[in-house]
C-alpha cells in the first residue's frame, strides 16, 4: 500500500509519441535579481503576465508546464546546472536556461495527498503544496489534491490511471496517480463551463451540407479538369 505521503512532485511517466522531452527556456528570470522563490524540478510553473518570466503556479492556477531544471553562468563566470533554481539567484546576461515540460499530452505522476479511487478515473483534481520542495534533492514535493472538480467548472489535472507499481493500489492511504495537465495557458480556458457542450443538431447538419454542396460546385479550372474524376470530389454521407 501507498500507505506513506513522500510526494516527488510531477513526474514525467511517458508520452504516447515516446518522447517526454524538456525545451530549453532562454532568458527565464530577471538576470540582474532572479526570481524570489525557490521553483523545484517536477513543480508547475506558469508565465507572468506582467513580464513573461517563469513563475510558480499557485493551485487552481493555469500550466505553462512542469520544471526540469536550471542551469546558468554566476557572477564569477562559473557554469553552474542545478536541479532546481535556488531564489534570487543573480546570473549573467542572456546566459540562464530553464528546462520545462510542456507538452500537454505528457502523462506525468505525482502522489495525492489522501486516498484516491477508482471512481476517480476522468475526474480533475488541482495541484496542492506547489511550494514544497528540497533544497537537498532540488526536487518538488507538491501533491495532487482529494477535491474533484464539480460539474462545469476546470481544475489542473486530469486522473486516467493509477501509478501501476507494487504496494501502490486505488484507494490507498496516499494513492500515486497518471495524470496530465488540462489547464495550459495556451491549450485551454481555465474560466468554467456555465452550460454543457452542445450535441449537433439538424440544423447544424443542414449548414454543414450546404457548405459541401457549394464546394462540390466550385467552378474549377479546365486546365485541372483533366486532372480530376467525378468520384475525387468530396461527399457528406450522413
Amino acid at each position: 500500500m501507498s500507505a506513506t505521503s513522500a510526494p516527488f512532485g510531477l513526474r514525467p511517466a511517458f508520452h504516447p509519441s515516446g518522447l517526454d522531452r524538456a525545451i530549453a527556456f532562454t532568458n527565464p528570470f530577471a538576470y540582474a535579481t532572479g526570481y524570489a522563490s525557490n521553483i523545484f524540478k517536477g513543480q508547475a510553473v506558469t508565465l507572468d503576465p506582467g513580464t513573461g518570466y517563469l513563475i510558480k503556479t499557485a493551485s487552481g492556477g493555469a500550466i505553462y508546464g512542469v520544471f526540469d531544471g536550471f542551469e546558468w553562468t554566476d557572477t564569477t563566470g562559473r557554469r553552474r546546472v542545478s536541479n532546481y533554481y535556488p531564489a534570487n539567484t543573480a546570473f549573467q546576461q542572456g546566459s540562464a536556461i530553464a528546462y520545462v515540460w510542456v507538452d500537454p499530452q505528457i502523462v506525468y505522476e505525482v502522489q495525492a495527498e489522501g486516498s484516491i479511487p477508482y471512481t476517480a478515473v476522468g475526474q480533475q483534481y488541482d495541484i496542492t503544496n506547489n511550494d514544497n520542495g528540497s533544497t537537498t534533492t532540488g526536487l518538488s514535493q507538491c501533491t495532487m489534491g482529494t477535491s474533484a472538480a464539480s460539474q462545469y467548472n476546470t481544475k489542473q489535472l486530469r486522473v486516467i490511471d493509477v501509478a501501476p507499481y507494487p504496494g501502490n493500489a486505488w484507494g490507498d492511504t496516499y494513492t500515486i496517480v497518471r495524470v496530465q495537465i488540462i489547464s495550459g495557458i495556451f491549450w485551454m480556458s481555465k474560466e468554467p463551463r456555465t452550460a454543457p457542450i452542445m450535441p449537433v443538431t439538424a440544423q447544424a447538419k443542414t449548414i454543414f451540407q450546404s457548405t459541401v454542396l457549394s464546394f462540390q460546385l466550385v467552378a474549377v479550372p479546365a486546365r485541372l479538369m483533366g486532372m480530376m474524376r467525378a468520384r475525387d470530389v468530396p461527399t457528406a454521407t450522413w
